[in-house]
């Protein structure tokens, strides 16, 4: 559109419908002195603006039974609703206002930083998720990627109105976002004329999208200078990540890495770690691994929590695995059976029309284009055993290799 405001829209027959705003701004954004703003901006949308007070933006979607919701990740943004068709008008109304109208009111500020603390507290609680934070803190220090989503309990106290009025104003901008439906055909002409009247074309507004943080030349940032970092905490197992830097969501072995990690890793209980960790040796209940790429970088890591007792056994066990991906070929017949499985995972993916819906925002942002499943079908085909093999070789350099414990 004239306001750099992109729109896509994907029809189809189902009575329910999803729309929403992707903002390509996140915690990598956030300002020195405010971590946490991107986060605090995003519950901020629900607690007032010009026209309304938060009681009437809840009850405006609730009444209609829409299920109005929002989240922050490091690089981006996402608010959106699923909703009957029938109510289409007033849910792209409601979810505009929210985007490009809110008043930021001090008093529901104030409730809602304790809310936020409480979050904190909740997750510091949790070693099993705290330690993913600090693994992905120690392995991009010194860059926007290096800090939690949500802040610490200090930086959210520092956070005042000002200060996520001016996170929005250089954040949620037509430039910035793209505006995505997945439904019943809905009247086009309409939805552009209402966009258009509350994006009008304006000269380009600066805004600061995370694309600002640095590609290294080798593709990597610096390991840290400790590559083993341990912290005590009181509890009976012991947490441990394995991993290091890796493609980004831009690179060509993007793919590869994907399917090489669900190899490793995935969602499948026959995963290589799953079947080695836990079948074969009973050493930990708990085991998975991920891909994470971003703009300009990204990493791959590996979680098991286990006892003291087992702590040795289980993490050799995870760097032999990794091993062979590296030194064993993956014949024909597996990887075959690998991509048939991933393949079928997508597939039941798919069945989810929200996270299908989600990834369609994402993907228009980043790529200008919605993959469809026959496409991701082709790039998953053209997958060859040398370069899996050439992939982990290039992944799983022992020099990259980053380990977090609590014990």
């Amino acid at each position: 559109m004239p306001s750099g405001l992109r729109v896509v829209i994907y029809t189809d027959d189902n009575p329910v419908s999803y729309a929403g705003y992707f903002i390509g701004a996140g915690s990598a954004n956030d300002p020195l002195r405010f971590h946490g703003v991107a986060h605090f901006a995003e519950h901020m949308l629900f607690k007032g603006t010009k026209r309304r007070n938060a009681r009437q933006i809840i009850n405006r979607m609730e009444e209609v039974g829409a299920d109005f919701n929002a989240f922050t990740t490091k690089e981006d943004t996402f608010v959106y609703t699923a909703f009957p068709y029938a109510y289409f008008s007033r849910v792209l109304d409601m979810m505009t206002d929210v985007v490009c109208n809110s008043s930021c009111p001090e008093e529901e500020l104030l409730k809602e930083r304790e809310v936020i603390i409480e979050e904190i507290n909740s997750y510091l609680d949790s070693p099993a998720d705290r330690i993913f934070d600090e693994y992905e803190n120690l392995l991009f220090h010194g860059t926007p990627l290096g800090h939690n989503i949500l802040g610490t309990v200090q930086s959210v106290e520092r956070i005042n109105s000002e200060a996520v009025r001016h996170y929005m104003r250089g954040a949620y901008i037509p430039q910035n976002m793209v505006f995505c439906y997945r439904g019943k055909p809905i009247d086009n002409k309409r939805l552009f004329e209402f966009l258009q009247l509350h994006f009008p074309a304006t000269p380009p507004q600066e805004h600061n999208p995370s694309s600002v943080i640095p590609a290294k030349k080798n593709g990597y940032y610096p390991m840290p200078l400790k590559r083993e970092v341990s912290h005590r905490y009181k509890t009976y197992q012991v947490h441990r990540i394995i991993g290091c830097h890796a493609y980004s969501m831009k690179d060509e072995g993007r793919i590869g890495l994907t399917l090489l990690n669900n190899i490793l890793g995935g969602r499948g209980m026959n995963s290589r770690l799953n079947l080695a960790l836990r079948e074969d040796e009973g050493l930990v209940y708990t085991v998975e691994s991920g891909f994470y790429p971003y703009r300009n970088a990204g990493f791959l890591s590996i979680y098991f929590g286990t006892t003291k007792e087992k702590l040795n056994r289980a993490t050799q066990v995870v760097k032999k695995e990794m091993e062979r991906l590296k030194t064993e070929r993956i014949t024909d017949e597996a990887l075959r059976t690998a991509k048939r499985q991933f393949l079928g995972q997508l597939t039941v993916q798919d069945d989810s029309r929200e996270s299908c819906f989600l990834e369609m925002g994402k993907s228009f942002y980043y790529f200008g284009l919605y993959n469809t499943p026959e496409q991701v079908e082709l790039q998953i085909e053209k997958l060859t055993p040398a370069i899996l093999q050439q992939i982990a070789c290039d992944t799983f350099r022992d020099e990259k290799l980053l380990v977090l414990t609590y014990y």
